[in-house]
């Protein structure tokens, strides 16, 4: 286990899948988020993918990639 409090990724075939860590547009997208804030993502049913890259670390609880994922959700889903 990991020497931090939870909540922890779920993984499947070498990607993350949707969890309270880190949630996707939808149940059955996939992808993985990185330090500095990154995140790529897959939604297969939603023909969408994309990938936000950043060039500087926030320090403590970086919100940036989540309130992407979050947006396309409301964009995506309604």
């Amino acid at each position: 286990m990991f020497p931090a409090t939870g909540p922890w990724p779920r993984w499947g075939a070498g990607f993350q899948l949707g969890s309270e860590a880190r949630r996707y547009v939808s149940a059955d997208g996939f992808g993985h988020d990185g330090a500095g804030g990154q995140v790529s993502l897959a939604e297969p049913e939603l023909s969408l993918s994309i990938a936000f890259v950043t060039n500087w670390m926030e320090a403590g609880d970086d919100k940036r990639a989540t309130r992407i994922v979050n947006a396309l959700r409301n964009v995506m889903l309604g």
